[in-house]
């Protein structure tokens, strides 16, 4: 058997920080990490509640009493899935990039491999799915049954180079792109004296200097990284780069960025471009 990550749904009420607000807020906890609150809207509370999947699941204005019902389902539904996971012997075994984004391939087989196991088989998933699995996961084996079909997609050829990450490396700026699915994470060494300040009270033109590497990742995992990591910034070796690297050339969303990154258009790196050369006669 497997051993499996946790899941477990909670929530937490605390003090409304606003003054005129009389109902407590409700921090939404999964294995003790804030994944969002729930405060009350006019005629009940309003917010989401993540399953095990990383899907969120919005009730609407509903009472208390209704999320904590619901709490209890997606526990126990995760409880279920969990269980299933563990007893699958067929996990992923490698990740290729295609032609649109959004979907990854992966080959499954079985582990350990014995006389009648069966052959490999190639699935098409979404990069969301597979990026939350390797988060969620740890290091771990990902379970065949934890990854949902989506559609078909053909593997192609990876020439996209290696992020290359050094020790120390974290998550310096995250920036908006034309695929809202997609955040693009400038990478690099902390800039001296700003070790314990959160992203967003760095200093940018230290940061411009000290941003060395790019990856390209969807708004979900980030969501996720930063969750675990609360105030700290992101360790570059917790992103759930495939094999290594970021999105193929060709498929990568273009920067949106605000204006304090505006330094991030000098720093990207550019193709370099391919001069033709004459015929010769």
């Amino acid at each position: 058997m497997n051993k499996m990550p946790e899941f477990k749904l909670t929530l937490q009420a605390r003090k409304s920080p606003h003054m005129l607000e009389t109902k407590p807020r409700y921090d939404v906890l999964v294995n003790g990490i804030r994944k969002g609150e729930l405060y009350f809207n006019m005629r009940g509370y309003r917010g989401a509640l993540p399953d095990v999947h990383g899907c969120m699941l919005d009730l609407g204005e509903a009472p208390i009493s209704a999320y904590r019902r619901q709490v209890a389902v997606l526990n126990r539904e995760a409880k279920a899935e969990l269980a299933k996971a563990a007893e699958d012997r067929s996990v992923v075994l490698e990740t290729y990039d295609t032609a649109e984004r959004d979907k990854v391939v992966v080959a499954l087989g079985e582990t350990p491999v014995t006389e009648g196991s069966a052959g490999i088989e190639m699935r098409t998933i979404n990069r969301r799915d597979m990026e939350y699995a390797q988060i969620f996961f740890d290091g771990r084996p990902i379970p065949a049954s934890f990854l949902a079909r989506s559609g078909a997609a053909e593997p192609v050829s990876d020439e996209t180079p290696l992020v290359d990450l050094i020790e120390g490396d974290k998550v310096l700026a995250a920036v908006d792109t034309d695929d809202p699915a997609f955040v693009l994470l400038a990478i690099g060494q902390v800039p001296a004296g700003m070790g314990n300040r959160p992203m967003k009270a760095l200093d940018q033109d230290s940061v411009a200097d000290a941003a060395r590497e790019f990856a390209w990742l969807t708004r979900m995992a980030w969501r996720e990284l930063q969750a675990a990591a609360g105030r700290n910034l992101v360790e570059a070796e917790a992103l759930p780069l495939i094999e290594g690297r970021t999105l193929p050339e060709q498929t990568r969303p273009s920067p949106n960025p605000a204006p304090k990154h505006d330094w991030i258009w000098s720093k990207l790196p550019r193709p370099e471009a391919v001069s033709e050369e004459s015929p010769g006669f």
